[in-house]
């Protein structure tokens, strides 16, 4: 392994150069968001950076090699699926970290709420939150581990993925296009299925777009089948399989975004900016639940409890409106562009001048 400024660790898959490379292509924004763009970042800045997975570290040349003061050891996002089916693995891989981490700083990214601690899972937690100097993605979730970490957590957030900012616009026409775009779950059909009911007498036709992974385009159709039964005016709801560029598709075609999250309970709450930071740069509303990294950009769209009264008060103030999307990606601009974002990893990490 050449010689490196920052090595992320970046779970149990080896990535090929390319998407080291280009900083877009895995389907885990983890990955994307607090790894391969960082990666990317701190090159543009001047610094090496290298990724190293989980069963690398098992190899004593590498170990050894991680000993180098001058590196700085960042282990990244696990969730409790890899833990579980590899148990074994990510235990010699903790143990390689624990005794780094007693030479020198090691980070952790903590850019969720990480797992109840029981099982697989403990050790995780004890190593990232107990050993490890935490650099998290949002500020709640800082604040949220604070006691527990010998030194105050970092706060980096995810960076846009959309370096140039697409043409705001708002300008529905006769049917009133929606997007959603994440990870597919029964939560999320909840949350989607309450804002699309309380739109049910809406008096115009919508169609709703939802960017999710491919096993989920019976759940999205069914949601469909549901909400159509129940509306005055045609509701149509369709599935597109999740990738950076079908979401750029669906973000381009819709009026607004509609983020429903969970706001009740502690892994809503946790959540990042990244996807409104997303359709704000691709010139979309978004109508987004009031969880605090969303309300730290409430001027910047619509934030509030009932989304259908955000996706009313568009229709009935467009150039307001609008004038968030352009405030928004001024904030983006300021903010969440990979060079800001990069400057304040290489800031965590303590790195000297390139």
């Amino acid at each position: 392994m050449p010689a490196s400024t920052v090595v992320f660790v970046n779970g149990v898959n080896r990535l090929s150069p390319e998407q080291v490379r280009r900083g877009v292509d895995s389907p885990l924004a983890s990955i994307r968001l607090r790894c391969l763009l960082p990666a990317v970042g701190l090159r543009q800045l001047g610094h090496h950076t290298a990724l190293v997975s989980l069963p690398e570290l098992g190899d004593p040349g590498v170990a050894e090699h991680l000993r180098d003061p001058a590196l700085r050891v960042v282990l990244g996002k696990l969730s409790p699926g890899t833990l579980a089916r590899h148990a074994a693995l990510c235990a010699t891989a903790f143990a390689t970290l624990d005794r780094l981490a007693g030479l020198r700083p090691v980070h952790a990214d903590v850019c969720d709420l990480l797992s109840p601690e029981r099982g697989h899972t403990a050790a995780y937690c004890d190593l990232a939150i107990g050993r490890c100097r935490v650099v998290a993605s949002t500020r709640w979730l800082a604040a949220h581990y604070a006691e527990r970490c010998a030194v105050p957590p970092a706060v980096v957030e995810d960076p846009t993925e959309t370096p140039d900012a697409r043409p705001p616009r708002f300008a529905p026409g006769e049917t009133l296009r929606l997007a959603w775009y994440g990870t597919w779950t029964v939560a999320a059909a909840r949350l989607v299925r309450t804002v699309l009911d309380d739109l049910a007498d809406l008096d115009r036709p919508i169609a709703l777009d939802v960017v999710a992974q491919p096993d989920a385009a019976a759940e999205v159709a069914a949601l469909g089948r549901a909400v159509a039964a129940g509306a005055g005016f045609a509701r149509t709801v369709g599935h597109r399989s999740w990738s950076v560029a079908a979401t750029a598709a669906a973000l381009a075609a819709c009026d607004l975004v509609l983020l429903p999250q969970e706001t009740a309970q502690s892994w809503g709450l946790a959540k990042s900016h990244n996807r409104l930071v997303e359709a704000i740069q691709h010139g979309r509303l978004a109508v987004a639940s009031p969880i605090p990294a969303y309300r730290e950009l409430d001027g910047c769209a619509w934030v509030g409890e009932r989304l259908a009264d955000g996706v009313r008060w568009a229709l009935a103030h467009p150039a307001e409106a609008g004038a968030r999307i352009v405030a928004g990606q001024a904030e983006v601009a300021r903010r969440f562009a990979l060079p800001a974002v990069a400057r304040r990893w290489a800031e965590a990490l303590e790195l000297p001048p390139a």
